[in-house]
């Protein structure tokens, strides 16, 4: 769950909760077809790019072992 929204919040005329909901059927879609994800919080990335990048460069490495 984000930091910023209450689940009641309305962003872009939709509840905030409604948009996780989505945002979750999305993501076990993809691993339902074999996908493997990994999120990365806008806020996260704006706030700290490199350690966001180093991250998600680990999560891939450890992925290909």
């Amino acid at each position: 769950m984000p930091k910023f929204f209450l689940p009641s919040a309305t962003l872009r005329g939709k509840l905030a909760v409604d948009i996780w909901d989505s945002d979750m059927l999305k993501l076990k879609t993809a691993e339902s077809f074999g996908f493997k994800t990994y999120v990365v919080w806008e806020n996260d990335f704006r706030t700290n790019k490199q350690e966001t990048v180093d991250k998600v460069a680990k999560w891939i490495l450890q992925e290909q072992q």
